[in-house]
Formats: C-alpha cells, sequence, structure tokens
C-alpha cells in the first residue's frame, strides 16, 4: 500500500523559481519541499561539460539580462564568487554578402519606438512594419529600407520566432538595461540561490502527474500523484512547470510529452480560456567549439537575414495584409541559412574559449532541436555559412569542429519549449495564473512582467509566492 507523505508547503519544479521559493519558505521556518521530474535541478538552467571538451558550456540561460534590475544578478555580485562580462563592447552586422556597415541603428530604433505606439487593435509584428513603411518608408534610402528591416530580425530571437508569429504591440521591445555574460557558469549561479537550502528536501525523479484536493478532519489537503507512485499531501502548492506543461495539461487531447492532471475542476474555465491567451516558443542554442579562433576580435555578430522574393514585394508594395502564422508549426522543408536571424556570442572575447554560440529563433530551432545526425552534421551544415561569412573564410577552407553542440528544450518532455512568447491579442502575463488558485500558486518567468522570459524574473516570482503564503500563514 501507497504511504502518503506530507509537507506544509510542495514545490512542483527545481528550476531558479521554485528553488528560490522553497528558499525564502525555508529561511521562515516553514517546511516545504520540492518535486522535481528530472535527474538534475536547475530546470532550463544547464550548465553541461560535454564529451570531448573541457570546456562547461551554460545550454540554457546564460546571460544576466537587464542588470540595472536583476536581483540574480546583484546576489551574484554581492557575493563576489561570480565572474561576468558585459558584451555590449563591439559587435559586427552580418548578411549573406558579408559585414554590412550601413548606419542603420537609428531606423532600427525607430521602429522599434513605432511598435509601442497605442493602437486600437494587435496584430503580428511583420504588419505593424508594414505600416512603419508606409508612413516612412519615403524618407529611407533603398539600402536603409532593405537593412534595417533585415537587422529588425533580430527581434525574432528576443521573441523567439518570426515576426509574422509574434504579436506587434508586444514584440517590438528588448530588455532594460545592460547585460552581462556569466562567465562562471549558471550553475555556480544556481549555487548562489540554493545556498543551504537542505538537499534531501529535493526529491528529483518525481515527476507530477496529477493534482487534487481531498478534505480530512475538516481541513482542506492537496493532493500530489507523482510518477513513481507516490502521493504527497500540503497545505499550499507552488506549481512552477513551464507554461507549455500547463497548456498541455488543459489540452483535450495532451502529448505524450510531460502533463498533469488536474482533478476536482481545480482549474476553472476562466483560468484555462486565459491559457489560450499565451504561448511558448523554442529559442535554440548551437555552439561551435574549434580547436583555435579564426574570426574577428568583437563580442558578438548579429546574422540578418536576405530578404526573400516576398519580402522584396513586401517591401515595393506594402499593400496587402500580412497574415499570422501559427505558434510552434514546424516547417516542412528544413530552414536555409540566411533565412533566419541570429545572435552570435564570440566566446573566445567572453569566456576566452574558441567557439561560437548561436541563439537561433523558430522555425529554424525546431530543425536544430530534432537533429539526431552524428556530430550534429545537419545542424554544422546549416550554421556553417554563416561561421564563414562571420570570418571571412571560404566555406572550403573553414576548419572541422572540435564539436557541435545544440540545446533540445522543445524536445525535452520537461520543458516542450525555451520561453514564453506572445501571439496577437495574447496576455503579456496570463491574469489567471498571477492570480492563483487560493493556496495553489503558480511561479516561473511566464508569470512576471519585470524579467519576463528571464532567469532573474523567474527568481522574483518564486520570492513572490513565498511571501505570498508567509503572509497567508501570518495572517491566521
Amino acid at each position: 500500500m501507497t504511504s502518503t507523505k506530507s509537507s506544509r508547503v510542495i514545490v512542483i519544479g527545481a528550476g531558479i523559481s521554485g528553488i528560490k521559493a522553497a528558499k525564502t519558505l525555508h529561511d521562515k521556518g516553514i517546511e516545504t519541499l520540492i518535486l522535481e521530474g528530472r535527474d538534475r535541478i536547475g530546470g532550463r538552467l544547464n550548465t553541461i561539460t560535454p564529451e570531448g571538451s573541457n570546456n562547461q558550456y551554460d545550454i540554457g540561460a546564460c546571460w544576466f539580462h537587464a542588470t540595472t534590475n536583476n536581483e540574480v544578478f546583484d546576489l551574484c555580485v554581492s557575493k563576489g564568487n561570480i565572474d561576468y562580462y558585459f558584451d555590449d563592447n563591439s559587435a559586427k552586422i552580418i548578411g549573406e554578402e558579408g559585414e554590412i556597415t550601413t548606419n542603420i541603428s537609428p531606423i532600427v530604433d525607430e521602429i522599434g519606438l513605432f511598435t509601442k505606439l497605442p493602437r486600437d487593435e494587435d496584430t503580428n509584428l511583420k504588419q505593424i512594419v508594414k505600416e512603419y513603411l508606409d508612413k516612412n518608408g519615403k524618407f529611407l534610402t533603398p539600402e536603409q529600407l532593405r537593412d534595417s528591416l533585415r537587422l529588425f530580425r533580430v527581434h525574432d530571437v528576443m521573441n523567439g520566432t518570426s515576426w509574422e508569429k509574434v504579436s506587434g504591440k508586444l514584440g517590438g521591445g528588448g530588455y532594460g538595461g545592460r547585460d552581462a555574460f556569466c562567465i562562471s557558469s549558471y550553475a555556480k549561479v544556481l549555487d548562489n540561490v540554493i545556498d543551504d537550502y537542505p538537499k534531501e528536501k529535493i526529491l528529483l525523479n518525481s515527476a507530477v502527474t496529477s493534482i487534487d484536493k481531498s478534505v480530512s478532519d475538516g481541513k482542506e489537503k492537496i493532493v500530489i500523484g507523482t510518477s513513481n507512485g507516490d502521493i504527497y499531501e500540503c497545505e499550499y502548492l507552488i506549481i512552477t512547470v513551464p507554461l507549455s506543461v500547463l497548456k498541455n495539461s488543459i489540452s483535450p487531447n495532451p502529448t505524450d510529452s510531460n502533463s498533469i492532471e488536474f482533478k476536482s475542476n481545480i482549474l476553472n474555465d476562466e483560468f484555462k480560456n486565459n491559457l489560450n491567451k499565451n504561448h511558448f516558443v523554442a529559442l535554440s542554442k548551437v555552439i561551435v567549439e574549434f580547436d583555435k579562433s579564426f574570426w574577428p576580435n568583437v563580442d558578438k555578430f548579429i546574422v540578418v537575414p536576405t530578404i526573400d522574393s516576398k519580402d522584396e514585394i513586401f517591401i515595393k508594395d506594402n499593400k496587402d495584409e500580412i497574415k499570422t502564422s501559427p505558434f510552434n508549426s514546424i516547417p516542412e522543408t528544413p530552414p536555409n541559412p540566411f533565412e533566419f536571424s541570429s545572435v552570435v556570442a564570440n566566446l573566445q572575447n567572453v569566456r576566452n574559449i574558441p567557439a561560437l554560440m548561436f541563439l537561433i529563433p523558430e522555425p529554424a530551432s525546431f530543425f536544430i532541436e530534432n537533429d539526431k545526425s552524428e556530430g550534429k552534421s545537419k545542424t554544422w551544415g546549416l550554421v556553417k555559412p554563416l561561421v564563414s561569412k562571420i570570418s571571412n573564410v571560404p566555406e572550403s577552407e573553414l576548419p572541422t569542429p572540435k564539436l557541435v553542440i545544440t540545446s533540445n528544450w522543445s524536445v525535452d518532455p520537461y520543458s516542450q519549449g525555451s520561453i514564453s512568447g506572445n501571439a496577437p491579442n495574447d496576455d503579456f502575463v496570463n491574469p489567471s495564473i498571477l492570480a492563483g488558485l487560493g493556496k495553489i500558486r503558480f511561479a516561473g518567468e511566464h508569470t512576471v512582467v519585470d524579467g519576463h522570459g528571464c532567469a532573474h524574473g523567474a527568481y522574483a516570482s518564486g520570492k513572490r509566492e513565498a511571501e505570498y503564503i508567509i503572509n497567508d500563514i501570518k495572517g491566521k
């Protein structure tokens, strides 16, 4: 017979939001237990040492974003045990033709401001850029027009998906403040967050499969079932699973990936309906390590897509409305180099490692994260032309990479993507998730405005929900 274990508070998920929540509660003497489905902590923070390399790489979060308002960065600076680097000293814009030197940053900034203007209805980001061209295109030279549109596509990386899919109201901005690259690895950042929280209070390989309620001795309890058959009871519950897992859990036909069965109508109709106004994207990471570097000595490269025939028409005769593509639509054919944008960190500059790290959005990310070829040869074939233009070395003369590493967030059942995203007419933050369901609370990068999609936002959300519970207990 299965025994039932209990803790006053249970946290589902040992990512940075769950760990921060548990640590905050533990520091107040409140009994807390973390249930984690994976065989490791960290969630979408994941530091690896790949076979064939002596170097550690963060396959998940690796920057401190918006350092002017980042509690995780402040914590690490105060402890003095994390090395970091503000990698905004130099950059090159690279296209299929090579380096682009046209001064287009002011125009790109203006387009970003234009997307923030009030409008009655939301549409996709590309449509709003079309509206900008309708009004201001006559002031631009052909070169400015072409290259500013290409550079503006860097927002595809920030949003994790194409400008044809993302909300025009929500997809045209960036993070506030400077970003610092975490040299020491996010594994050490996680150590700073977890600090003295007892390891025995984190149960790995304990994926939650169901959540129910029961009443015993006149007291309502939350009952949690796990994949290994264990049953847990608690008074308060903090759910930190990614938005993708929540959406899969309410689907009429959940995929074989991880999902949670919410019993006893725990999730009301309003909660479920609001989840349809949120989306999840698959921003991928590709790291290519060589024996030595052979590219320019700058902090990063911005790779911009080539204007295709469809976009040539869009530029010259932008009359037709741009249709919004569905989220998470996997392309039928492999992507071509230079049909997507990419931000490329020069790890030689940042960490003294002869490697380039690519951030690549959907839909190319689906191809990358499903690459099962030996040595990730298909992925190398995709980014090889980019490396050639970055380094100004012909493809035929490029050295063979020492290794090619890719993320796998979109095929990982516990993440089913990498970060939350926004389609037209989405809520930036789901009001039902933010409000919670009484003693059932929600945390994670998808539950905050400041730090949305970032590790420090997830951290802040864990702290927020822990403080809610602390105050609720005090009020008794």
